[in-house]
């Protein structure tokens, strides 16, 4: 049989599979999410308390955290449909706790958000690589996950931009 040298193998990814939009989807929508409790409501946080304080102003981002390293404990390796479902829904449900928060003025929905967003992007993010990644022979791997990081930290660029354009 033939073999090939990695050197003669092309680097450019393969196209999309069919359900890698899913992954796609599951990893921009993660860094979105991060963009916007770590860079939105701590100043939100200042501005409605008149808070100088840096722990206060920073709760949100150190439960926001904690969440996110803790999601191993949360998702099963073994079903990624469900468990790509389940990060999708608490990060969809965490912002619509995250609006009410701002809202109401409520510093515990505010806290309450974070967490729950934090459990779907710390998911999202890790899950989305493996459906991207998922069956596709190692020499490929590197290039699909530079493609999709690629894809996700620019949706966290637009979400920026998108932010600062709206704020004024």
């Amino acid at each position: 049989p033939e073999t090939a040298s990695v050197a003669e193998l092309p680097v450019v990814a393969e196209p999309p599979g069919r359900s890698s939009w899913i992954g796609y989807l599951c990893g921009g929508t993660s860094w979105v999410t991060s963009t916007i409790v770590l860079a939105f409501l701590p100043i939100t946080v200042a501005d409605r308390f008149g808070s100088e304080s840096l722990l206060v102003n920073s709760a949100v981002i150190l439960v926001f955290a904690g969440a996110a390293a803790g999601q191993f404990l949360l998702y099963s390796a073994e079903h990624l449909r469900r468990t790509t479902a389940l990060a999708m829904t608490f990060m969809a449900g965490g912002l619509g706790m995250l609006v009410a928060g701002v809202l109401t003025g409520s510093l515990a929905l505010d806290l309450a958000a974070s967490a729950v967003v934090g459990l779907g992007q710390g998911a999202g993010y890790r899950l989305g690589l493996r459906v991207v990644t998922r069956g596709a022979p190692p020499i490929r791997q590197g290039a699909l996950a530079a493609r999709y990081a690629w894809l996700s930290y620019g949706s966290t660029a637009i979400t920026v931009g998108v932010v600062g354009l709206v704020s004024g």
